[in-house]
């Protein structure tokens, strides 16, 4: 078991990231990254995946990684800290990337940069100093709900392949190699036993017909025909041994079907035992739920009455009409401000015209020409003119003060309306104020306390319906069918072990028919050629080829000795790569491990729900098939769940995915990011729920990063915050504490 601890990332020329230098300093805590969109908040992680797997985060081109906007090259710069039960080391992890896209990779551990030559693949640095691949990062380190795909929708072989590569049984390399291999040995098995066959039946003829040929010179054709009837009667008792082994055979099969149609009776025993061990989980936990629903149904009475309270207490208010009244006031001022507007423009008119009146008096002289007959004024006519202008000037004077006590009036009833308002808005202020408290209770104490209750309710039910469905009465009822159905599988077993025993046993007599058979074949050869022999001594034929025949047989012999060896040779190896395949098979090692640690990721999903309130059950299977069901009146399929409904489900299995890797896995990190997982279609009190789950992490992971156009809301249960800011040209990051006091929420 080893742990990385990331301390620094730097980074610069990363997508809209300049020249200058970004760092980000891994911190304990929960830490809120911050920006408007398009600013750069993933780049962090973009950044940290660069330098952690040479690959991009999202799906992008890895070239399309470096910014355009200048001829620099984009750098990055990771150290963390490796530490296992043997050592304690540093690592500088440094990567360079040109506009074309190639990169550059160099690592230095505890101060000292690696050799050129040296050659640490990724694979390798994956392999021996991280302990995980991208995408486990993917899964576990760094959460994403576009980039990746939820843990629920992946297909089912995704799954296990990622709990293979989790529980480090990602063989499926190996076994496409060992199955290339026993390919390559077979074919070469079956070749060298082909040429086994062959050099022994040229063997054995061989040495026949040596036999025969020495026989010829000694005996005579009566001789050779004694022979000749011993070779029949030696064939046909071969063909007696060849019918007694195939009725041996009919036997066997026979008895095989038998125990196969006993086999099928007995049915799936495990899923049956499998079922009784759930209820028997089930069983204690009735009490308590029954206890807690009392407790809960006890405090949502006391809950009414106090809900009953408030409504009294709002309701004596009257606010309709309150409200109702202050539009009025508002409507009446409004009009009274507009006749104040109309009275002043005509002040504003009056005192122009008084202007023009007072100018025009002034302008009148005694001798100024009559514009019309040309005689000139006179002093008379001066006067009366002045007398008609101090007439219009008394009377625009009385106008305009008419308007003023107009004005003056309309004020003191504006002043009395806004009187009157003020008293009102204070009255609806106070109501306001009475059922924001009324609503905060209603949505959280009361119907918290109703939710409680239809959720106990309903446990309560499902646990007695499956109670019932079983006709269990107790967990002593359960032990004793259990018991029952162990003696059941120990007898299925049997049957098992009984069955497999015939297939080798029908094996053997199968190879047994083989040899038979070919001795009944080289008996008939060798009673061919007999007379063959016979009939050509009859016909006085003669060929002398003995000499030759030796040789030939010498030669066979020394074949035959080498495709012997051969044979050998490649029968070992097969059994060695089909014992290989065995334990390479899913129903092999992979079942077993998988079989232990996947009911550990049960547990925790099922933990989350219940932390979560959410009313589902979720369980994989070791082949990571899932079972889905909801509680009475929610959809009872996974795809059916509103998309609120499935970001807090799939938030909850991501979490306790990350505590089952942590409880398995051959690695801890100190960091996990969540980018916009907490945002899309999450209501706030959702997200509130998932926010403190996150802090209660916090000491057991060390830093969490949530990129979240929502922090503003909870801004109180961060510890620090990254703000990523834009000047129109490049990003940069701002770090900073957040000074408030944190407690576990």
């Amino acid at each position: 078991m080893h742990r990385i601890i990331l301390k620094t990332l730097t980074f610069s020329n990363v997508l809209s990231y300049g020249n200058n230098e970004n760092v980000v300093n891994f911190v304990d805590g929960l830490t809120w990254i911050k920006g408007p969109n398009g600013a750069g908040k993933s780049t962090i992680i973009e950044a940290l995946t660069f330098a952690l797997f040479n690959t991009p985060y999202r799906s992008i081109k890895k070239a399309e990684l470096k910014n355009t906007a200048n001829k620099s090259k984009l750098k990055v710069e990771l150290v963390f800290t490796r530490v296992d039960n043997k050592s304690t080391d540093e690592y500088i992890i440094n990567r360079e990337m040109n506009k074309s896209g190639s990169s550059t990779f160099t690592i230095a551990k505890n101060g000292e940069i690696e050799k050129k030559g040296a050659g640490t693949t990724q694979k390798t640095f994956e392999d021996e100093v991280l302990g995980f691949n991208k995408n486990i990062f993917e899964n576990v380190i760094s959460l994403n709900t576009i980039q990746t795909t939820p843990f629920i929708d992946m297909e089912p072989k995704d799954k296990r392949k990622l709990l293979e590569s989790i529980l480090t049984l990602s063989i499926d390399k190996f076994k496409e190699l060992n199955t290339k291999k026993l390919r390559e040995v077979t074919t070469r098995f079956d070749s060298s036993t082909s040429d086994v066959r062959k050099y022994s039946k040229d063997t054995h003829d061989l040495s026949v017909i040596i036999a025969d040929m020495e026989k010829e010179r000694e005996h005579d054709i009566s001789v050779l025909e004694t022979d000749l009837q011993e070779l029949i009667t030696e064939r046909d008792n071969a063909n007696n041994e060849l019918l007694s082994v195939v009725e041996l055979m009919d036997s066997i099969t026979e008895e095989g079907k038998a125990k196969k149609l006993e086999l099928d009776k007995f049915g799936d025993l495990k899923q049956e035992q499998s079922e009784l061990e759930n209820v028997r989980v089930y069983i204690p936990q009735l009490d308590d739920k029954k206890n807690a629903l009392s407790v809960e149904t006890t405090k949502l009475s006391s809950l009414e009455a106090k809900k009953k309270e408030y409504e009294g207490k709002l309701a004596a208010y009257g606010i309709d009409v309150v409200k109702n009244r202050v539009t009025d006031y508002n409507a009446e001022s409004k009009t009274l401000l507009m006749k104040v507007a109309s009275y002043s423009g005509a002040i504003k008119t009056y005192n122009d015209q008084l202007t023009h009146i007072e100018e025009d008096a002034k302008s009148l002289h005694v001798g100024v020409p009559c514009p019309t007959c040309g005689k000139e004024s006179t002093e008379g006519d001066v006067e009366s003119l002045k007398k008609e202008y101090r007439k219009q000037w008394k009377d625009k004077k009385a106008e305009i003060k008419s308007a003023e006590d107009e004005i003056e009036n309309i004020n003191k009833t504006l002043k009395s309306i806004t009187e009157s308002t003020e008293n009102d808005q204070q009255i609806i202020s106070e109501w306001d104020a009475l059922n924001t408290e009324y609503t905060e209770f209603n949505n959280n104490d009361f119907k918290q306390c109703q939710y409680k209750i239809t959720t106990l309710n309903t446990d309560i039910s499902n646990i007695e319906n499956k109670i019932n469905d079983l006709n269990i009465g107790s967990v002593e009822d359960i032990d004793t069918r259990l018991s029952s159905l162990n003696i059941l599988i120990k007898e299925k077993d049997d049957l098992v072990s009984t069955l497999n025993e015939l297939r080798s046993k029908l094996s053997l007599v199968q190879q047994d028919k083989n040899n038979k058979s070919t001795v009944v074949s080289n008996l008939d050869t060798r009673i061919k050629k007999l007379s063959d022999t016979i009939e050509e001594k009859k016909n006085n034929a003669n060929d002398n080829s003995l000499t030759l025949t030796k040789k030939k047989l010498e030669e066979a012999e020394q074949d035959l000795e080498t495709a012997n060896n051969k044979v050998l040779k490649y029968s070992d190896e097969i059994e060695i790569c089909k014992y290989i395949k065995s334990m390479y098979d899913d129903t092999g090692i992979k079942k077993l491990v998988l079989g232990i640690f996947v009911p550990n990721l049960n547990k925790a999903i099922a933990h989350n729900f219940e932390l979560f309130g959410l009313p589902f059950t979720l369980e994989f299977d070791d082949a990571m098939n899932d079972k889905f069901s909801s509680k009475f009146g929610l959809s009872p399929v996974y795809n059916g769940l509103s998309q609120g409904q499935k970001r807090k489900l799939n938030f909850a299995i991501a979490m306790a995915f990350r505590d089952f890797v942590t409880a398995i896995a051959d690695f801890d990190i100190n960091t996990l990011f969540l980018d916009e997982v907490l945002d899309i279609s999450t209501d706030t009190e959702a997200l509130k729920d998932m926010i403190v789950l996150l802090r209660n992490k916090v000491k057991e992971i060390g830093g969490i990063y949530i990129i979240t156009h929502r922090g503003e809301i909870f801004d109180e249960y961060f510890d620090n915050q990254i703000e990523v800011q834009h000047d129109g040209r490049y990003s940069s990051l701002v770090m900073s504490q957040l000074i408030s006091t944190k407690t576990n929420y």
